[in-house]
């Protein structure tokens, strides 16, 4: 028999808090997902679950790393900004699908703060329709890139064609653009 407390850490797993934004100096492309996975959360690390999301096999695929260097630096490296779009929700493990009750983080505060950003990547369809909500009535002043979500559970997209259409940031990370 369960206890009290046993059944209200169950509930409480179901609250999931993201992460702070990880940002260097002067991003100019900003990628936004929607809530971090559970073991992303576990791991304190956007995208930490790479046998299902493809996200570090993409940047890793774009980009050059230094021997042993570890994601947050690898990525703010490269002039990019990660973070997501919703701050908390309830979600019983870690479907986009599944969450509820979700609060946003301050997106328009965030783009405001960071003129360098020269576009906005959106991973996956519900980081873009609570991008939508979050900033809508906002004036974004640089592109936003609606790219496929990295997620296998986006499977219906082969790997190449994911990275052909995430190839669509480098233009922005451009020095000369």
């Amino acid at each position: 028999m369960k206890s009290l407390r046993d059944k209200n850490s169950q509930t409480t797993s179901d609250h999931k808090t993201g992460f702070e934004p990880w940002a260097g100096e002067n991003p100019r492309v900003l990628i936004l997902g929607s809530l971090p996975s559970d073991r992303s959360i576990q791991e304190q690390s956007y995208y930490a679950n790479i046998t299902h999301n493809s996200f570090w096999k993409i940047m890793d695929s774009l980009f050059s790393r230094k021997p042993g260097e570890d994601n947050r630096s690898f990525i703010t490296r490269q002039g990019i900004a990660m973070w997501d779009v919703i701050h908390s929700a309830e979600r019983k493990g870690s479907m986009d699908a599944d969450i509820k009750n979700e609060h946003f983080n301050d997106i328009p505060s965030f783009i405001a703060a960071h003129p360098s950003l020269r576009c906005i990547a959106i991973n996956g369809k519900k980081a873009l329709a609570t991008f939508q909500k979050v900033c809508s009535g906002t004036a974004i002043p640089c592109p936003i890139l609606t790219m496929p979500s990295t997620s296998n559970a986006f499977a219906s997209m082969p790997f190449e064609k994911k990275l052909e259409e995430w190839k669509r940031i480098l233009e922005f990370l451009d020095e000369k653009a």
